[in-house]
């Protein structure tokens, strides 16, 4: 809670390596009083050292980013911030990533569906 007794806004870093994806997810959680987008990256490597410093409550990560997969980043993010709620995101399906999915932690939402209603997305992962 707040000083002014508010809930704290849900916390997310997401990551993934369009820019203008990116730039869309900044303006839709600019909108959001409860969801505060702090911050964003685009490699794997990059987004491990930014959820350990930042200890968002939820990182959203594409699956395919250019240097480590989305599934190693929730799996050194879950080993070094067990708190921290993961999803993992694609626009090519996970198919190829079934049973690595399958035995993680993680929740998989393909990119199509996870734009539908973003900020829903959040919201439900967090309850």
């Amino acid at each position: 809670m707040s000083p002014l007794g508010k809930p704290e806004p849900i916390r997310v870093v997401f990551i993934d390596d369009d820019p203008g994806l990116c730039q869309l997810v900044n303006i839709l959680l600019s909108w959001e009083a409860d969801i505060e987008l702090v911050g964003v990256a685009t490699t794997g490597t990059q987004a491990v050292e930014m959820v350990c410093s930042l200890e968002p409550d939820l990182v959203i990560s594409d699956i395919r980013l250019p240097d480590i997969s989305g599934v190693e980043v929730g799996n050194r993010v879950s080993e070094k911030c067990p708190g921290t709620r993961l999803v993992l995101i694609s626009g090519h399906g996970a198919e190829d990533l079934h049973e690595e999915l399958k035995m993680s932690v993680f929740t998989y939402v393909d990119k199509k569906l996870a734009f539908r209603d973003f900020p829903a997305l959040i919201r439900k992962v967090m309850s």
